[in-house]
């Protein structure tokens, strides 16, 4: 990279991987190179709950790599934190959290734990030998949520966008520049995906193939999307952007040349009158309601043609967008509700904050 590219002297070099991929000499190898970041997939620190997803032995390997690392000065450390997995529990989760506390990194993410079919876990609950991961939606999950927020910011983290959470000076650069700034990407490697003028172009997943195919001098390109068209450039920037809960109208208009308020006027005013957003004189923000409903939000942004799209279910996925195509399989009212209705009904006594959006 630095032999080919002119790379600026904040550049932010990541390494993701798995603790039981580390041993002394990686450790050392990374410690003493040009990367700055190490992003572990550490999911739970329970071995009982990490045996039902194939890493029973994780749990102690994900702690001491962390503090190998530490002990040879890189602090840059960033961890995966998964919840609702099956077996879970609000009281395994707050000593996740716990653990995560005595290790002091500057920066984790949480994920809602998703079942993908024909998994060997989705066949373990079909076949009743596994519990399945409770209601998402369900006031357990809710509170799992809300108690990672409450001791994040105990901790003096700060969730400056949705499910991340770092210390001052921490925050994920590639997230930024990507999704924030909403610049182009070129990624290098097999299995990489590069977006740039408004395509999407995937390179060949087969390492050696990919090898073969760079000592040939040429670049294996092995998918590409048809360009998106400005209405869907438009929208897509709109969801990236949200997950940093808000669109400045200057930096819209910079970037895209037209009005935010008028190209989505009205979403907007669906949204305010649910009151998940609120629109300011130079920006529209997610209200505390739409932080809990972030996903409803988004959605309101999804072009109309993605939706209905079962086909996609049965072809291969750009990565990262398989929640996506699932959500895009079924209508919008199936998600939504019809444009008219501002709430669904809630049941009697329940929490207001709990009622569909």
């Amino acid at each position: 990279m630095h032999e080919l590219f002119e790379v600026a002297d904040d550049a932010e070099f990541t390494l993701e991987g798995n603790a039981r991929d580390f041993d002394d000499e990686k450790i050392e190898y990374v410690a003493q190179s040009r990367i700055n970041r190490l992003s572990l997939g550490v999911q739970s620190f329970q071995p009982e709950i990490l045996g039902v997803i194939g890493s029973p032995h994780a749990a102690e390997d994900s702690a001491r790599v962390i503090r190998e690392f530490q002990a040879r000065g890189f602090r840059n450390i960033q961890l995966d934190l998964m919840y609702n997995m099956p077996g879970h529990t609000l009281d395994i989760w707050k000593r996740d959290l716990e653990t995560l506390a005595t290790l002091d990194v500057p920066h984790f993410t949480i994920y809602l734990y998703r079942i993908h079919r024909d998994t060997i876990q989705d066949k373990l609950i079909s076949r009743g030998r596994l519990s399945a991961p409770k209601d998402p939606e369900g006031p357990m999950v809710k509170a799992m949520y809300r108690e990672a927020v409450e001791i994040a910011k105990q901790m003096g983290y700060t969730m400056y966008m949705v499910d991340h959470f770092c210390k001052p000076g921490y925050e994920n650069m590639y997230n930024h520049w990507n999704w924030k700034v909403y610049i182009d990407t070129l990624a290098v490697g097999p299995g990489s995906y590069s977006y740039f003028d408004g395509y999407r172009l995937g390179t060949e997943t087969d390492v050696e193939k990919y090898i073969d195919a760079v000592e040939g001098g040429d670049l294996l390109i092995s998918t590409i999307t048809d360009k998106l068209s400005p209405r869907v450039e438009r929208e897509r920037y709109v969801v990236f952007a949200l997950l940093y809960y808000e669109i400045e109208y200057s930096f819209y208009r910079d970037k895209f040349g037209t009005s935010f308020l008028e190209d989505f006027a009205d979403e907007l005013a669906r949204l305010e009158r649910k009151g998940l957003v609120e629109l300011t004189d130079d920006r529209m923000r997610l209200t505390q309601l739409g932080l809990i409903w972030h996903t409803n939000v988004i959605l309101e942004f999804f072009n109309p043609s993605f939706w209905n799209d079962s086909d996609s279910l049965n072809e291969p996925n750009w990565s990262l967008n398989g929640v996506m195509v699932e959500v895009g399989a079924h209508s919008r009212e199936y998600w939504l509700g019809d444009r008219s209705v501002t709430f669904f009904p809630a049941a009697p006594d329940a929490d207001p904050t709990l009622a569909t959006a």
